[in-house]
């Protein structure tokens, strides 16, 4: 699997071309640094005096690395395909094998710092579901009135959590139909053709 490079993230990327390979390593080890401990702005200064770069240049690629190296680990990128990614964006074959090295030595500590700053969210745990029918009172001798009820048991973190939702069975079946043709809709070329381009 490879990354896809917004033309934005490219433009932050680019001025790694210009750098000595031992330089894009130092920006590399900073943004895993930053992703780590959080960002310190003052070093983007001290860095643009170095260089003679603009400081928003150095505050764009150091956050695009940042994002490079996030989204690198969250796909858990082999090396091969960490490279062919980097390696599309023209820089030195010495530039890629650093920024990969700083990818390996960082990858198991931002996994941890990715994962423990994710947001929780709810799983799936139960579904129960039960049909409820008054089919007569006394105003009303004849009277159908059917009502489906449903407990869906979220669990977050251990702790689960009953949601009950009614519905009536028209209800029901214009969700139902809607579904399918949400899914009916996914399987559309041109859908397929957007998603693609989305990845």
């Amino acid at each position: 699997m490879l990354l896809g490079f917004s033309s934005d993230h490219k433009q932050d990327l680019a001025f790694l071309q210009s750098l000595s390979p031992d330089v894009a390593r130092d920006f590399a080890c900073l943004a895993a640094e930053f992703l780590i401990k959080g960002t310190k702005p003052k070093l983007y200064q001290g860095a643009a005096n170095k260089l003679g770069i603009g400081v928003d240049i150095i505050r764009r690629g150091v956050q695009g690395l940042m994002q490079l190296l996030a989204e690198s680990t969250k796909l858990s990128l082999s090396d091969m395909d960490f490279s062919d990614s980097v390696s599309s964006l023209g820089l030195q074959t010495e530039s890629t094998a650093q920024l990969l090295q700083v990818y390996e030595d960082h990858r198991l500590v931002l996994r941890h710092m990715l994962s423990v700053s994710a947001p929780h969210h709810l799983y799936y745990c139960r579904f129960e579901w039960r049909l409820d029918v008054n089919v007569a009172s006394r105003c009303f001798a004849h009277q159908l009135d059917p009502v489906l009820l449903f407990q869906l048991t979220l669990e977050k973190e251990g702790e689960k959590e009953p949601l009950v939702l009614q519905t009536d069975p028209l209800n029901l079946i214009n969700l139902a139909t809607a579904l399918e043709q949400a899914l009916y809709e996914l399987k559309a070329q041109h859908c397929r053709r957007i998603t693609r381009l989305m990845k």
